[in-house]
């Protein structure tokens, strides 16, 4: 039977012996559909779930493969299997297992006859915002009671291995200053794996330590960038000095230093100021006194101009 069948184009048909329902079906090839069908069958993964769910009723010795009609192209098998189609009414649940026709094409069915109307497409679904709203909270109150499910879950959409993960959670825990970019590059995964891992949206059973600072990673960024511009302006360095510094643009520098500085920020800065030019002061008058009051020598030594020696020893 089997060499009889090898590459040959026809009709072929599937029949449960117990209830005598049928499927008809057309191939180029009839011994590997059969081989196909069945082993699909076999598997649980048949396309069509009404035939699938009578194979898993019944058992595969309930189901015999047997050939309607060779046919000399594969044209000509359109034709035929829907001949033996509607001369044996297999579309219909009660008789077979094929799926059902659309009336508009094949509207001389008999339309009193129950059609397995399951197979056919349905129609389109549109979810409201506030559908979505729903779901969104009753996954979120599901996985809240159910953990386990939650980590499976994730193990499932899982792309990469778990010490990827781990690693790439730690290099963003470990190093503040590294971009989502360069962590992806490192590890050779996408832009959007490491963000999702830093807003921990996934995997948080792995490196769980951690997960606190991921989620506030970027306001902790933004944090003691702000306290390294205050700390610097408080010290009394100029806009320009603190952007080149923490290499920042100075227009940052300026929105930050007006967005924070108090009271008692300009305040610090002053007295800092005041304790420079006094120190500086200190430091010229001394000099300037071993040099034997030289202000050619005094220059000199210290690298600045005499109109500034004079106008120091004379506040000093």
């Amino acid at each position: 039977m089997t060499d009889l069948l090898e590459s040959t184009i026809g009709i072929y048909e599937i029949v449960n012996t117990i209830n005598n329902k049928k499927y008809i079906g057309r191939s180029v090839n009839l011994n590997k559909r059969r081989q196909d069908h069945f082993k699909a069958l076999s598997n649980n993964e048949h396309y069509n779930h009404h035939f699938q769910r009578a194979y898993n009723k019944y058992g595969a010795n309930a189901f015999t493969f047997n050939v309607l009609e060779y046919c000399g192209t594969l044209e000509e098998t359109i034709d035929r299997e829907r001949y033996y189609i509607e001369l044996m009414g297999t579309e219909y649940s009660d008789i077979g297992y094929n799926m059902a026709y659309a009336y508009i094409l094949y509207n001389k069915y008999d339309s009193n006859r129950k059609v397995n109307k399951s197979k056919r497409k349905p129609p389109e679904f549109i979810r409201t915002n506030e559908m979505n709203k729903q779901i969104s909270n009753s996954l979120k109150l599901y996985f809240k009671d159910n953990p386990e499910s939650k980590i499976n879950l994730s193990k499932k959409h899982n792309t990469i291995d778990e010490e990827t993960i781990y690693n790439i959670k730690q290099t963003l825990y470990d190093d503040l200053e590294i971009s989502y970019q360069e962590v992806a590059d490192r590890f050779n995964v996408s832009f959007n794996i490491v963000k999702h891992l830093c807003n921990v949206n996934c995997n948080e059973y792995i490196n769980e330590k951690v997960n606190k600072f991921l989620i506030n990673r970027k306001r902790i960024k933004e944090i003691r960038k702000q306290k390294n511009i205050m700390n610097k302006f408080r010290e009394g360095f100029t806009y320009q000095s603190i952007s080149e510094d923490l290499e920042l643009d100075i227009r940052t520098v300026i929105r930050i230093v007006n967005a924070c500085k108090t009271v008692h920020d300009v305040r610090m800065r002053e007295n800092h100021l005041k304790r420079l030019k006094i120190r500086e002061a200190s430091k010229i008058a001394i000099y300037f006194n071993m040099t034997g009051r030289n202000v050619k020598k005094t220059t000199k030594v210290l690298g600045i101009s005499r109109s500034k020696i004079y106008s120091s020893l004379k506040n000093y």
